[in-house]
């Protein structure tokens, strides 16, 4: 999923209904222990990595996001000098702060509880990406491959069914 310019103005955003791409293929590729196990703690691992204040993420996306900010300026022909530093600043800020909830922050910060996971920001996330009322909401030929997976899937269990039904 590439991140969309606003029309007429240069804010990054996400116009999909998911918050990112999780298909079915992908699904049973990885499994359901994978998903809950190592997808899991490796996001929140790798947000965690990335948002630790050492690292800097704000200044090395400044660079990147400047870069595609001004490239918009110069294809709308506007001025970019009076606004610039504030797109850059509130598109870097909108990253980050998905970076810390991909991160669990606000989960570790809490007391420990016996009814919340600590990642439970991501599982809410995961469960977003697989819900079948947001899967329909997406571009046709998003998920072009995983339909005709889906249906392959389907005629391979349903050729199963008749031929055990055949056998008996």
């Amino acid at each position: 999923m590439v991140p969309s310019i606003v029309p007429g103005k240069p804010e990054l955003f996400h116009n999909e209904p998911v918050p990112f791409r999780f298909t079915p293929n992908f699904q049973r590729f990885i499994g359901p222990h994978g998903t809950e196990g190592l997808l899991t703690s490796s996001l929140m691992a790798i947000a965690r990595a990335l948002t630790e204040s050492e690292y800097d993420l704000e200044h090395r996306l400044s660079i990147f996001v400047g870069e595609e900010i001004r490239t918009w300026f110069a294809m709308s022909k506007t001025e970019p000098r009076a606004n610039l530093r504030d797109y850059m600043l509130g598109a870097v800020d909108n990253v980050t702060r998905k970076a810390r909830v991909l991160s669990c922050k606000l989960e570790r910060e809490k007391p420990p509880s016996a009814v919340t996971p600590v990642c439970a920001s991501i599982t809410q996330l995961l469960l977003a990406a697989t819900a079948p009322q947001n899967l329909s909401q997406t571009d046709p030929q998003w998920a072009r491959e995983d339909l005709a997976a889906l249906e392959k899937d389907y005629e391979e269990v349903a050729d199963e069914v008749v031929a055990e039904g055949e056998e008996y």
